[in-house]
């Protein structure tokens, strides 16, 4: 089949909270040929199913592969179903090698940052089997790398926002909170995270798509607020009158920050949540 002039980008998980901002970027994007897994032929995709993706791959023919899908959502952390999304992706990496693909990208968490220098199985920060699978995801694909195309880019985000974010996620529920009650608990009010909206990564992905490197790039601002001043900024900027409890037992003082950020995750934090929360 005769490939149509331009990049064609197949991107899996169009249909989540980051999905949904790179299906856009990239539709709006000249050049771009965007296929999803939607354009599967069939009614339901399964992305843990071989025959699916290989399929998939051979019907769409794309240039850059972009892989989102990934259990994220309820009690997530330390579900054992993370090795399987670990397990699909590196094996679609190798199928995407064997139909010619270029250039795959993937998604990690800036939770990595910690232990890029001296990774250990033992660690006793690796708690988490949603952060264990994602840096045992990297690490293979890079090895794999090595030995042949495509290329990887593996894109750390650290705390995502922005409109439409499911009410699950700690800004929309406490946003919700602010509007609907008269008071908005934090249970770790001196976490300190790296906010990053969501649009700022979809122009990182688009421009990973039209590139021929490859590599890790941190999708962070470099700027930290804690879990209070995050809330406590939403209060003031929506001019709520609830009052904000803290758990004062609670002394966890966890960062995580970019130490990398990139040029392209730029926008303030203030400026976000205006975009997010009064538009």
């Amino acid at each position: 089949m005769q490939k149509e002039k331009g990049v064609r980008v197949l991107l899996l998980g169009s249909g989540g909270f980051l999905g949904k901002s790179i299906s856009r970027k990239l539709q709006a994007t000249r050049g771009v040929l965007l296929f999803t897994e939607k354009s599967w032929s069939l009614k339901v995709f399964e992305f843990h199913s071989s025959e699916h993706r290989r399929a998939l791959l051979r019907q769409c023919n794309p240039d850059v592969v972009i892989q989102a899908i990934w259990l994220t959502k309820g009690n997530y952390v330390n579900n054992p179903q993370q090795w399987s999304f670990s397990k699909s992706t590196i094996d679609f990496y190798t199928e995407c090698r064997d139909s010619g693909v270029k250039k795959f990208l993937a998604f990690g968490t800036g939770l990595e940052v910690n232990y890029e220098e001296s990774f250990e199985f033992a660690h006793p920060n690796f708690d988490s089997s949603y952060l264990l699978a994602k840096v045992l995801t990297r690490k293979t694909l890079f090895d794999l790398e090595k030995f042949n195309t495509p290329r990887v880019s593996w894109i750390q985000i650290f705390q995502l926002y922005g409109k439409g974010q499911s009410l699950e996620k700690f800004l929309p529920s406490s946003f919700h909170k602010l509007q609907s009650s008269n008071e908005v608990y934090i249970d770790s009010p001196n976490s300190c995270n790296d906010w990053v909206f969501v649009d700022d990564v979809s122009d990182l992905v688009t421009q990973q798509c039209l590139s021929d490197c490859g590599g890790v790039y941190q999708a962070g601002t470099g700027m930290g607020k804690t879990n209070f001043e995050i809330i406590d900024a939403l209060r003031t900027l929506t001019n709520s009158q609830s009052k904000i409890r803290l758990n004062l037992k609670n002394t966890r003082h966890s960062r995580y920050v970019a130490t990398r950020p990139h040029s392209l995750i730029h926008t303030h934090i203030d400026e976000g949540l205006k975009k997010t929360f009064l538009t």
